[in-house]
């Protein structure tokens, strides 16, 4: 697949999620709702895996690792925003959780005292102009 078919497939399923949220919220709570959200991604991933014969077998220090990245890079990220969204529109914790691809630009700057941090927001920048001045 082509990077512009996964943006475009990125784009259909994630842009609406949202708006959707302020429909979920009051009638289960928070924390279900990222369970629900997470539980269906996982069967539509191992369906995916299970078609494509990919291997599953993973060592016990791998599971380790994959519970970490999962609380630590979703599980926890999600819940908090699910639970802003108890007492804030959903417009404003959307536009503070898009910043995270630059908050980990800025945490690979400082953790890995990398100077990569000026060279993306240079490129984004450019790549931006270019965005704004063909459309």
């Amino acid at each position: 697949m082509n990077n512009f078919f996964l943006f475009v497939i990125t784009l259909i399923c994630w842009s609406p999620t949202w708006y959707v949220i302020k429909f979920q919220l009051g009638y289960v709570d928070p924390l279900v709702s990222v369970f629900y959200r997470f539980f269906i991604a996982a069967i539509i991933i191992f369906i995916y895996l299970i078609y494509k014969k990919k291997n599953l077998k993973f060592s016990l220090n791998h599971h380790i690792w994959f519970l970490l990245f999962g609380i630590c890079l979703y599980s926890l990220n999600y819940v908090f925003f699910y639970l802003s969204n108890t007492y804030l529109i959903s417009a404003f914790p959307a536009i503070v959780f898009s910043t995270i691809i630059i908050m980990n630009i800025l945490g690979d700057s400082f953790y890995f005292k990398k100077k990569t941090f000026f060279k993306n927001i240079d490129w984004f920048n450019h790549r931006y102009d270019w965005d704004c001045n063909h459309f």
